[in-house]
């Protein structure tokens, strides 16, 4: 074989090797490159697998947003103002604990009402903490100066 082609096939080869190589790299496999005595000096190239695990199908943990519970506007914090009952606030128990003061004295006033819109039950100036019970056949209550009227349940 003479010089050139000698040169030939050692170009060949080195391309062989720089794209195996650059194979290697990317595909992540070995490579063993081997030259099996003959004429031409034919390169063969086995690729060496690797073991590799196969991936099992897991079950991936969804996680669900639980929405925060929201107040109903029945329970919510309550001011001044005259609601109906079932409509605007809901039968149960209130908690007056911080009522404004006309001097010394609490300045709140607080009344419920039947279906005729006459007072069955009011108060003006007690001392907090104190507690009003709504009941559902009332249909109207009023709160004047009370600070937050709180809801405690049924």
């Amino acid at each position: 074989m003479s010089e050139p082609a000698i040169a030939r096939v050692t170009s060949i080869v080195t391309t062989i090797v720089q794209q195996t190589v650059e194979v290697t790299v990317l595909v992540e496999v070995p490579v063993t490159v081997t030259f099996t005595p003959g004429p031409s000096l034919t390169p063969t190239i086995t690729l060496t697998p690797t073991p590799t695990s196969t991936p099992s199908r897991t079950a991936t943990p969804t996680r669900t947003r639980t929405p925060a519970p929201t107040q109903s506007p029945l329970t919510r914090d309550h001011y001044n103002g005259i609601y109906g009952v079932g409509i605007d606030i809901a039968p149960g128990r209130w908690e007056v604990t911080d009522p404004l003061y006309l001097g010394s004295q609490p300045d709140c006033y607080w009344a419920r009402y039947n279906v005729i819109g006459n007072v069955i039950l009011d108060n003006y100036g007690q001392e907090p903490p104190f507690t009003i019970t709504v009941f559902s056949t009332d249909t109207l209550v009023e709160f004047d100066n009370c600070g937050p009227v709180q809801y405690l349940g049924p």
